[in-house]
């Protein structure tokens, strides 16, 4: 924020630049890496852990969105969530994976078939009191619930456990 203030300019410099470099990387296939080292170790939670938070940078970029879709992302990040309660830092990644994935119309329909948010939801119950938990699950609800989906009203796709643990969210959260 302090840089955002002082010199706006930069943060769109710093944007640019992050996004080349995940070009970069991704043309050197170490998302493919971080996905087959999370599907090789997935009872280290460090592994869980750092392959979430570097899935979740790959997930900004639309063309990966869709990829990951295909490479089964979802299923990979909701075993994390699954197997690695305790850990905030998995329960943290892993609800950025989904918030980034969903912001596609596509891969939040197929999230929500697959029920993600029941994973969601237990990182929020889980995990009440952290600040980070309950932000990147919020901002994953939001994205699951506004879905483009006219078979679906958007208000009522996740239902009254979705508003409830919000509404908690914000109220444990204010600041």
């Amino acid at each position: 924020r302090w840089l955002a203030d002082r010199e706006p300019f930069r943060i769109k410099d710093v944007k640019e630049r992050h996004k080349k470099e995940r070009k970069v990387l991704t043309l050197k296939k170490i998302p493919e890496r971080v996905i087959q080292a999370m599907e090789r170790y997935p009872n280290n939670a460090d592994v869980q852990a750092f392959g979430c938070a570097a899935l979740w940078h790959f997930a900004r970029d639309d063309e990966n969105k869709v990829t990951f879709m295909e490479r089964d992302v979802a299923r990979i990040t909701t075993a994390a969530l699954e197997r690695h309660q305790s850990r905030e830092d998995v329960q943290t990644y892993g609800c950025c994976v989904i918030w980034n994935l969903a912001v596609n119309d596509e891969n939040g329909k197929i999230l929500r078939r697959m029920d993600v948010q029941k994973w969601i939801f237990r990182a929020m119950d889980n995990h009440a009191m952290n600040t980070l938990v309950q932000e990147k699950a919020c901002g994953a609800i939001w994205c699951l619930a506004y879905v483009d989906d006219t078979d679906v009203d958007g208000d009522d796709v996740l239902g009254p456990e979705a508003k409830k643990r919000v509404i908690r969210a914000m109220s444990y959260h204010a600041e």
